[in-house]
């Protein structure tokens, strides 16, 4: 079992997702942890420790109606680069991924809650990388 099969916390996750992305952050995967998912321009997306504790950079709580109103106050952030696109581009996609994201979201709680966590929260591994990063883009799972 590999990537997030290894992670009962992310069964109902296919092997290659969609998910939108508005960001310039990164992290480290924290020893002892799994590394469930990358994407192309990030080799971190996810990890998993002792099944209680979540890290991920794709935000599946994200709405059409909030990535609207980064795309009208927070437009300037979006620069040319590889893995970003313009605004129409995440306007027309936000339909497609939304719905299905809410839905993964809730799956991923509702497996977080069966059992509480028994340990304190980790401190975040996060730095900044300097430039955001705007995109809808796959992510897989780690082999």
């Amino acid at each position: 079992m590999e990537g997030f099969r290894a992670s009962g916390l992310f069964q109902d996750f296919r092997a290659s997702s969609d998910a939108f992305h508005w960001h310039g952050d990164t992290f480290a995967v924290p020893q002892g942890a799994l590394h469930v998912a990358r994407s192309a321009a990030y080799g971190s997306q996810a990890f998993v420790h002792e099944d209680r504790l979540v890290g991920r950079l794709f935000p599946l709580e994200s709405t059409e109606e909030g990535v609207e109103r980064l795309l009208r106050h927070c437009s300037d952030e979006i620069t040319e680069g590889p893995h970003i696109q313009d605004s129409k581009t995440i306007r027309n996609h936000a339909p497609l991924w939304s719905p299905k994201a809410w839905a993964l979201l809730k799956n991923l709680l509702d497996h977080m809650a069966i059992s509480p966590p028994a340990f304190p929260p980790a401190s975040r591994a996060a730095k900044r990388s300097g430039a955001s990063k705007v995109a809808l883009f796959s992510f897989k799972q780690c082999s």
